[in-house]
């Protein structure tokens, strides 16, 4: 490619540079611009105000002020953005997150188990009748399936439980408190029947009265006011806690699917045929089976997968703030219906009646309409988002195809349905909405109209008092019941859909053994700089370990659909899983697409294993057999490594810059980094870039040439302190001379001669002579 070459202009066959040296100007304001990136990315951040809030500051949220107050002198920085505390970050919430998951599988499992043990129980004929009544109930009873809903549920009445339900049992009663003390302030003011003639003051009690309620309703309103926003805070922390743990969760979950179609989906799809697809984009789930693990019924895309993390997660967040008003809505309503009649008499429970049984069942069908319309939507836009990322993705064969026009059409119709239901929950918000503002002077109109009626005397107090209390319970139960039951309600359908998800199956890895010994050494030293120095230039261990066996296979047979299922072996614990092969489903079904046939290979340590064959062969599926992403059907793998690096044929770039490509993760050290670039013909990209190595490469590294592309993911493979290296034809993006370079100073020169195990798929023979080469054909070993 024309970015290959240019990134091997310069160079000669010994990896010396003799290109010319960029003018000094170029050069200093590329520094410059380097240095100014490493201020605007600092390595430690401030420390969280938050952590370290006294009291009071943690009272009055006063701990974010010196950042506000930054913020209006000068425009922020990423510097002067604190880090985030434990209990928010990423790692924590996974972690949160997968324990509560494990927790209800196990509490599932075990309820599986001791349905199975009542169903094999069976009363003597000693006993009476109704314990074999009661038995052959049990027995009939279906185990419950795992719950992602429970799991949430009783994570954050636990965790924020002891924090918010006495505060807002707080807020419940200085409201009722409130409207009592307004309607006692006003009778303070009316004066009395009998008057002082001498200097006409009211005999209606002291003045200090007045001071007094007027002093429990700013007291009152204090308490509401402390409520309101510490509740918010603590409750849409916790939303977003659960937000980032989804995502996450989800992200995690993405790495193990399986990337490959199922026997159950290729039938579905009427005889679709397998093939390699990307990781994430292709997984098998559905219905359940007896132990309420999720069945291979239906398949999951990458468009879906992107609605769950962009949009389902959002809605924890309306969810949390509003759910404990499910509870204290009825519970405050009750509380001013017995209040309002003791004050006002039987005619206020006609207003609260017509409330109650009318305009709050109206807005709860309303809630209950926007959890359906959500279902609706989402699907919606799974297939929207799915098929707009096909197009994207193969826009060239699009383009030459001319079926613009037809893509075209078939997003808009579905964009036009998606946008038809959006516009009937926005209708049916709207008159939500007109509910809320309009119920509040119905129900008053109703009781002051009754109580006038019935012989009541409207006064001040009566006036304002009956006010209060309807706006308290409009507020209650229009606004905040309702927001619970709809955003309950959509996080419920957001719940099951993530769930759905998590259920999915993954790779298996039952086939995988790994030696405890000296590799468990290797990699617990890996990290450390001592051991990486060690790796990096080559051991006296590593050259004895030169026939050291990585991976052995045997044996291995593995399809693009339909390679077996797990079962589980009827321990009691039920953790122990087997591979097990229907032969005659995945042999002799004609929706079976053979991958790989009857494999047998040994890979050693320090040695260079090339796999050859035409396209189509089987060389990237033997690639994916070993890194463990082709389930097996038969056969066995034994594995002695504790790290393997994978150069995929089409490299995976994230949206940072070339380093943070290169490093994925890893720390940085400036000699084996540059060792590293060096071998992969990448300083004089490094030079042509405008900021080197720290330039943003842009959305899947669309700034960059599909050789810099290659060579920045083999870049990525070799800087990981790996036993096992695996590359899928890097040198078919490059010009003859740049292969030369990478296979002589970075294949050869950075793993092979220092004790890794590389296997190489190419189609560039002229390399291959001098070593070992597997030929592959029709998925099957030719010959060694």
């Amino acid at each position: 490619s024309a970015g290959a070459g240019a990134g091997a202009a310069g160079l000669d066959f010994n990896g010396d540079r003799d290109a010319a040296a960029p003018p000094p100007h170029e050069e200093e304001e590329e520094q410059q611009s380097s240095r100014q990136q490493e201020q605007l990315l600092p390595s430690t951040r401030p420390p969280n105000p938050l952590a370290n809030a006294s009291p009071f500051s943690r009272l009055f949220f006063t701990w974010p002020y010196p950042l506000l107050s930054l913020g209006m002198k000068r425009p922020l920085v990423e510097g002067d953005i604190p880090g985030i505390m434990d209990v928010d970050s990423s790692d924590a919430n996974l972690q949160m997150w997968e324990r509560l998951w494990e927790h209800e599988l196990e509490r599932s499992r075990s309820a599986h188990t001791a349905a199975a043990d009542g169903a094999d129980s069976r009363p003597t004929s000693g006993k009476r009748t109704g314990s074999r009544r009661r038995a052959r109930k049990k027995r009939q009873q279906k185990p419950r399936p795992p719950s992602l809903h429970r799991a949430i549920l009783v994570d954050f009445l636990r965790t924020t439980g002891p924090f918010v339900q006495p505060l807002m049992l707080c807020s419940s009663t200085a409201k009722l408190l409130q409207a009592v003390a307004l309607g006692l302030l006003l009778d303070t003011f009316e004066p009395s029947s009998s008057v002082d003639g001498s200097d006409g003051s009211s005999n209606n009690g002291s003045n200090n009265e007045g001071y007094l309620w007027a002093s429990v309703l700013v007291l009152c309103g204090g308490v509401i006011l402390f409520e309101h926003h510490h509740v918010f805070f603590v409750t849409w922390r916790k939303g977003m806690q659960y937000r980032i743990a989804a995502i996450a969760a989800i992200y995690s979950k993405a790495l193990r699917l399986k990337s490959t179609a199922s026997l159950a989906d290729a039938g579905a799809d009427a005889g679709g045929g397998g093939g390699k697809g990307d990781k994430g984009a292709s997984a098998s789930g559905g219905g359940r089976d007896r132990d309420g693990s999720r069945t291979a019924t239906t398949t999951t895309s990458s468009g879906r997968i992107m609605n769950l993390v962009s949009n389902d997660v959002e809605r924890f967040l309306l969810a949390t703030l509003f759910v404990s008003y499910l509870f204290w809505a009825p519970v405050q309503s009750i509380a001013i219906l017995v209040l309002g009649i003791h004050l006002i008499g039987p005619s206020f429970a006609a207003g609260y009646g017509l409330l109650i049984g009318i305009l709050v069942p109206m807005q709860f069908y309303l809630s209950g309409k926007f959890a359906t319309l959500r279902s609706k939507v989402a699907r919606l836009t799974d297939a929207r988002v799915t098929l707009l990322s096909q197009a994207i993705s193969g826009v060239r064969v699009m383009k030459m195809s001319g079926w613009e026009l037809q893509f075209e059409q078939r997003i808009a119709d579905i964009r036009k349905r998606e946008i038809a239901q959006i516009q009937r929950a926005n209708r049916l918000k709207a008159l939500n909405e007109s509910l809320f503002f309009s119920s509040n002077v119905i129900v008053s109109l109703v009781v002051f109209c009754v109580h006038v009626a019935t012989g009541g005397l409207l006064t001040p107090r009566t006036v304002y008092t009956t006010l209060t209390l309807i706006n308290v319970l409009q507020i209650e139960l229009t606004k905040h019941l309702s927001l619970a039951v709809m955003g309950v309600s959509e996080c419920y359908v957001s719940l099951s859909r993530i769930q759905t998800y998590l259920e999915f199956p993954e790779i298996g890895q039952q086939h995988v053994s790994l030696d405890g010994g000296e590799v468990a050494e290797e990699e617990a030293t890996a990290g450390t700089t001592e051991g990486i120095d060690s790796y990096s230039k080559g051991t006296k261990a590593d050259e004895e370990g030169a026939t050291t066996i990585r991976i052995s296979v045997q044996g291995v047979t593995c399809y693009w659909n339909g390679n077996g299922s797990r079962r589980s072996n009827g321990d009691a614990g039920g953790d122990s899983d087997e591979l097990v092969m229907d032969e005659k489903e995945s042999t002799n079904n004609p929706l079976s697409i053979l991958a790989l046939g009857n494999i047998n290979l040994e890979l050693h340590a320090g040695e260079l294993t090339c796999i050859i064959g035409v396209v189509g062969a089987g060389k990237s599926a033997l690639l994916q057999m070993l890194c463990g992403e082709l389930e097996l059907a038969s056969g066995t793998i034994e594995r002695d490594y504790a790290t393997l690096s994978y150069a995929a044929q089409d490299p995976w770039l994230i949206g940072g810059n070339v380093r943070e490509n290169i490093l994925m993760g890893e720390p940085y050290h400036k000699s084996r980094y540059d060792e590293v670039v060096e071998a992969c013909c990448l300083l004089t990209d490094f030079a042509q870039l405008r900021n080197g190595d720290m330039t943003i490469v842009g959305d899947r590294g669309v700034q960059l040439s599909g050789g810099q592309r290659a060579r920045i993911g083999l870049a990525r493979a070799l800087y990981r302190p790996s036993h096992v290296v695996l590359l899928d034809d890097p040198l078919s993006a490059v010009d003859a001379r740049v292969g030369r370079i990478i296979f002589y100073e970075a294949i050869l020169g950075l793993a092979v001669r220092r004790g890794k195990c590389v296997v190489l798929a190419t189609h560039q023979h002229q390399f291959v002579g001098e070593q070992r080469c597997v030929l592959v054909a029709g998925g099957k070993i030719e010959c060694v």
